[in-house]
């Protein structure tokens, strides 16, 4: 006879800190760390499933180490076999979270495990997926609880920390097609002074949010945002995906430049493919003459001949973006200056320092 077991795993989330006394069980979905030194009151911030959050008063500072369920069920499984189901802890803070350790506990402990081996840091942002197998052994309803021992490195304010949950705010907003809250969210949480590598996220996703109310929200701007989620889970031939199907079916989109300008930013920053990047940032200046990509498409298209030894294609390049930010007053009385504006000093700036790079590599062949 082929026994089964019905197990309903509880995963409440005991933390602890090592070295520290208290031990803080969560039944909801957010994991919270325990006191970490110090006396007096302070306040530490539980968020939500839905990006909200909540502050209680403590003893402890506050703690963003974020579990993506309470529980798992794994219903009846027949004795025997094996069952894996994962969650993912997430660091939504600008501090650093050493987890030292995960233990299941309880009376049917030894019928799971999980794949956690060593230690793990957690910088900002960054999170990892753990599996957790139940391989029932006799019949009967288990249960276990799952132990995450860790510590907190302090870099950051408290209100900076506060602040860092805008942006998952801002994110399950998008996630539910609230894009006008979400756009304005984005905005507070860069108003905020964002520490963490989601500053530049939000700095993407805003304006193309914000666009979308007076360009529309058509097939365009869903392939256009489609590829930026893609490309901020490091999917990035997902991303490319998106893009070039919206070249191809939203060729006239108001988010067609954007498109270009952004596979061209993947193609060079993320997975070093410069002759991609080179050909991406010249069809946008192709096309898009007066794009308010174009300096920017100018420069990496340059970049990318440097990364591939194009020295004399780069230098043209570079020389061009100069002679767009260099103002024609000063050039009169024989003045190597930029225009009077940020962005013109700003390029001008660069596309020197690019030439002085050419011209050193140059020197040296």
């Amino acid at each position: 006879m082929v026994g089964r077991a019905n197990f309903h795993y509880f995963l409440n989330w005991n933390l602890r800190q090592p070295g520290k006394a208290c031990v803080i069980t969560l039944s909801a979905l957010i994991v919270a760390a325990c006191g970490g030194g110090g006396g007096g009151n302070g306040t530490a911030d539980v968020v939500n499933d839905d990006g909200s959050v909540v502050t209680t008063t403590t003893g402890a500072p506050a703690n963003f180490l974020v579990a993506s369920v309470p529980d798992f069920y794994y219903g009846t499984r027949t004795v025997g076999t094996a069952s894996t189901q994962q969650i993912e802890l997430s660091n939504r803070s600008g501090d650093i979270y050493p987890i030292h350790r995960l233990e299941l506990v309880g009376p049917d402990a030894e019928q799971f495990k999980t794949n956690f081996i060593g230690e793990i840091t957690l910088n900002p942002t960054e999170k990892i997926a753990i599996d957790v197998t139940f391989s029932p052994i006799t019949d009967g309803q288990k249960s276990a609880e799952l132990h995450v021992e860790y510590d907190i490195i302090k870099q950051v304010s408290d209100e900076a920390n506060r602040n860092e949950q805008n942006y998952y705010k801002a994110s399950e907003l998008e996630q539910r097609g609230d894009l006008d809250a979400s756009a304005a969210t984005y905005q507070t949480y860069l108003a905020g002074k964002p520490q963490t590598p989601n500053k530049l996220r939000a700095a993407i996703k805003f304006p193309v949010l914000s666009e979308s109310e007076r360009h529309g929200k058509g097939e365009g701007f869903d392939l256009y945002l489609s590829a930026i989620n893609k490309r901020d889970e490091n999917n990035h031939l997902g991303a490319i995906i998106k893009l070039n199907e919206l070249l191809v079916t939203e060729a006239q989109s108001t988010y067609a430049d954007d498109a270009l300008y952004m596979r061209g930013y993947i193609q060079l920053m993320d997975t070093a493919d410069y002759r991609g990047a080179r050909d991406s940032m010249r069809q946008l200046r192709e096309q898009y003459p007066d794009s308010k990509y174009y300096d920017t498409a100018l420069y990496s298209e340059a970049l990318a001949n440097d990364e591939m030894g194009e020295k004399n294609d780069s230098g043209t390049l570079y020389q061009d973006l100069k002679n767009r930010h260099t103002s024609e007053g000063a050039k009169m009385l024989g003045l190597d200056l930029p225009k009077d504006n940020y962005l013109s000093r700003l390029w001008f700036d660069r596309a020197k320092q690019g030439l002085a790079r050419t011209v050193e590599r140059t020197d040296l062949l």
